[in-house]
């Protein structure tokens, strides 16, 4: 039991780290390409630093273990709203009216939240129902891109992106970030899996149980 411990908390910190790099070297390769700042603070930080979240999952479909793969995908967003905006608004507490953008990107969420749980319906979740998803995304992007162009710049999100910026890096500097926070992600996403799922069979547990608690709540962490 102790090495399937091992291997999860090996797992929990090579995301963390790997999360950590393959952030900086996405929003460096965007920067030298030439995207605004604040199109790298809205979208390609935040998918970044959900790549933990995509590659455990993806890493437990592969292996059969699609319970922790979709435990892992609902919990990590609980554990976003619930774990990572609770910690913020206990160091800082949240006053006065929200930006125009944050209210916009509030609704958005409900009507995705609520969408996405109707796929669920009939109990299952079909290629089909994959794809939908994946549009969803697409579109959310497109979205966000097109908004951000209209904010205006006394929008406390602007200021707030730009500061979620990494400093300026090289271009061989930030694609070796990108390179090897990806492949430090892969690896940590193997390794927690693996863990994971001898911990599940040692206690007793489903699969899904464990993608809904631990496995969720260590990926939420670069959040």
């Amino acid at each position: 039991m102790l090495v399937d411990i091992a291997l999860t908390l090996t797992g929990f910190v090579l995301l963390v780290g790997g999360a950590d790099r393959f952030v900086a070297g996405a929003a460096s390769t965007a920067r030298i390409l030439g995207v605004p700042p604040v199109i790298i603070g809205l979208t390609i930080v935040g998918f970044a630093t959900s790549a933990p979240e995509v590659l455990v999952s993806v890493s437990a479909a592969t292996s059969g273990l699609t319970g922790m793969a979709v435990g892992n995908a609902l919990g990590s967003n609980v554990a976003n709203v619930g774990l990572v905006l609770a910690a913020a608004a206990i160091i800082e507490p949240i006053r006065g009216d929200l930006s125009g953008t944050l209210r916009r990107e509030l609704q958005v969420l409900v009507a995705v939240s609520v969408g996405a749980s109707l796929l669920f319906v009939d109990l299952t979740l079909s290629r089909l129902d994959g794809l939908l998803l994946l549009c969803g995304l697409v579109a959310f992007f497109v979205w966000v891109v097109r908004n951000s162009q209209r904010i205006p710049q006394d929008d406390p999100v602007i200021e707030e992106a730009v500061k979620e910026l990494p400093a300026e890096m090289s271009r061989r500097r930030a694609v070796t970030y990108l390179l090897l926070g990806f492949g430090v992600l892969l690896l940590g996403a193997e390794l927690l899996v693996a863990g994971a799922e001898s911990l599940a069979q040692r206690f007793g547990l489903s699969d899904l149980i464990i993608g809904l608690t631990i496995v969720a709540i260590g990926t939420s962490l670069p959040e």
